[in-house]
C-alpha cells in the first residue's frame, strides 16, 4: 500500500473534534433569519445533540482571547464537557459550582466573558455580577473578557450597547430617541466590581449568574458567596447559580484558607465542587480536542520524579502547581 494510502486511513482514523463551529448561512427573506435564529435560541437553552445549552452558545457563538488577546473562536476540547455538564447539574439544583483546576486551563473566558451574555441574552432585564481578587484583575476580566466576547457577537444577536463605564458596567440595551434616560429592548446589565473591601457588593441586585475568579487569591470569597446569595434568591427559593474558580498555586494564604473551607463544607453548602486533572486539554498530550490522560498522566510523573530529586525543591512544587493529579494539591 503506498505511503499516500496509509495517510488517508490514517486521518480517517483519527478522532475528530465532536463539534465543530457551522457558518451562519446566506438568508434569501428575513422569515430565513428568524427562522435560523429562532432554531438557535432554542439550542441555547435545550442544548444541540451532547451539547448543554451554554456548550452549544460557546462553541458556536462565543469568542475568548488568546494568550496574546488576540480575539479566537473556542474550540471543543473532552475536558471542557466535564465543565459544561457540572454546571447544568448545579443550576438544575439551584446549586453553586467550585472548579479546582490546573494553572492556564483557560475557564474565565467562559465564565467571565461568554457566560454573562448567555444570560444576559436569554434573560431579557437580567443583572449578572462577576469579581475577582484585586482591582487589576477585574479590569482585565471585564476588557479581555466580557468586552472581548461582546465586541465578536455575531451582529444579528449583539444587542446595541446603552451604557459602559470604565470600571466594569455594561448595559445592554438602546436608548429610546428623544427620551433620555428610557430604554428599550434587552435592558440586560452586567457588574464587574471589586468586592474584597465590600463584600455584600452585589446584595441588592437579582442575580440570573455570578462569577467568582481567582478564588485562591480572594481573602473574603465565602463572605463574597454568602452575601451574593440573597441576590440569587426570589422570595425563599434560589434560582440562580455562582461560578467559582481556583487555579493550583494561584494564591494567598488566607484565599487558600478560604478555599479549603468552602470546599470542605461544600455539600451542606450546596456547592458542587469538581476538579479538573492536571492530565486534561494539555495541548502536546491532545489531538482535536481529546486527551490522552495516559500518556499526559506518565509524562507529569517523569517530570516530578526528575524534579524531586534536585536539592532545591521549588521547581518540583512549581510543576506540581501547574499539573496538579488531586483537589488536594491545589489546596495544599
Amino acid at each position: 500500500m503506498s505511503t499516500a494510502s496509509n495517510q488517508i486511513i490514517n486521518y480517517i482514523n483519527e478522532k475528530q473534534p465532536r463539534y465543530v463551529r457551522k457558518p451562519k448561512p446566506t438568508f434569501r427573506t428575513v422569515l430565513e433569519r428568524e427562522r435560523y435564529w429562532a432554531k438557535q435560541k432554542k439550542y441555547w437553552v435545550e442544548g444541540f445533540e451532547f451539547l448543554t445549552g451554554l456548550q452549544y452558545f460557546y462553541l458556536q457563538e462565543g469568542w475568548i482571547s488568546d494568550s496574546y488577546g488576540k480575539p479566537i473562536v473556542p474550540l471543543w476540547r473532552d475536558g471542557d464537557d466535564l465543565v459544561f455538564e457540572s454546571f447544568r447539574d448545579a443550576k438544575k439544583a439551584f446549586w453553586d459550582l467550585f472548579l479546582l483546576k490546573r494553572r492556564e486551563y483557560g475557564l474565565s473566558g467562559l465564565f467571565g466573558g461568554v457566560a454573562p451574555l448567555y444570560f444576559a441574552l436569554l434573560n431579557p432585564g437580567a443583572e449578572i455580577f462577576m469579581t475577582s481578587a484585586d482591582k487589576d484583575r477585574i479590569k482585565l476580566l471585564f476588557h479581555k473578557k466580557l468586552m472581548v466576547s461582546y465586541n465578536n457577537l455575531d451582529d444579528d444577536i449583539r444587542s446595541p450597547m446603552a451604557r459602559s463605564k470604565q470600571d466594569g458596567y455594561l448595559f445592554l440595551a438602546e436608548e429610546i430617541k428623544g427620551k433620555k434616560g428610557q430604554f428599550k429592548g434587552l435592558q440586560s446589565a452586567i457588574w464587574c466590581k471589586e468586592s474584597i473591601l465590600n463584600p455584600a457588593a452585589f446584595e441588592g441586585l437579582r442575580a440570573q449568574y455570578g462569577f467568582l475568579d481567582e478564588l485562591f487569591l480572594h481573602k473574603k470569597a465565602s463572605q463574597v458567596r454568602n452575601s451574593s446569595s440573597a441576590s440569587m434568591m426570589r422570595g425563599s427559593e434560589k434560582v440562580a447559580t455562582m461560578v467559582m474558580g481556583g487555579s493550583c498555586g494561584i494564591g494567598t494564604n488566607e484565599g487558600i484558607n478560604e478555599g479549603k473551607k468552602i470546599y470542605a463544607d461544600s455539600k451542606n453548602q450546596e456547592i458542587l465542587t469538581v476538579f479538573l486533572s492536571g492530565t486534561l486539554c494539555i495541548e502536546q498530550y491532545s489531538h482535536n480536542g481529546h486527551s490522552d490522560q495516559a500518556a499526559a498522566y506518565e509524562w507529569i510523573m517523569r517530570e516530578r520524579d526528575k524534579r524531586e530529586k534536585a536539592d532545591d525543591l521549588s521547581r518540583y512544587w512549581q510543576f506540581v502547581a501547574n499539573y496538579p493529579l488531586s483537589a488536594e494539591e491545589v489546596l495544599s
